[in-house]
């Protein structure tokens, strides 16, 4: 299985959507309950902007590839996780 890291902002309001589209395709896919994602507060985490080049939060980092970048849907969560499998 492939490591995600999630970089997120406290107070972004996409980054709370993205949070409760994680928790729900876990329930809606059980598969998706075993990936691993490893959440980084940008604030504490700044350096991981210019190795990845984003600019937005949120951003999913699958194995040192950046996914995506900016808000979510569903699918798009979706597809983040299943690219972990």
């Amino acid at each position: 299985m492939k490591h995600i890291q999630y970089i997120y902002l406290t107070m972004c309001p996409h980054c709370w959507k993205a949070n409760r589209l994680i928790k729900k395709a876990r329930q809606e896919f059980p598969e998706l309950q075993a990936v691993k994602i490893e959440k980084l507060n940008w604030l504490k985490h700044r350096d991981l902007s210019s190795r990845y080049g984003f600019h937005l939060v949120p951003t999913f980092i699958v194995d040192g590839e950046k996914v995506h970048e900016g808000a979510v849907d569903s699918p798009t969560i979706e597809r983040v996780l299943r690219s972990a499998l």
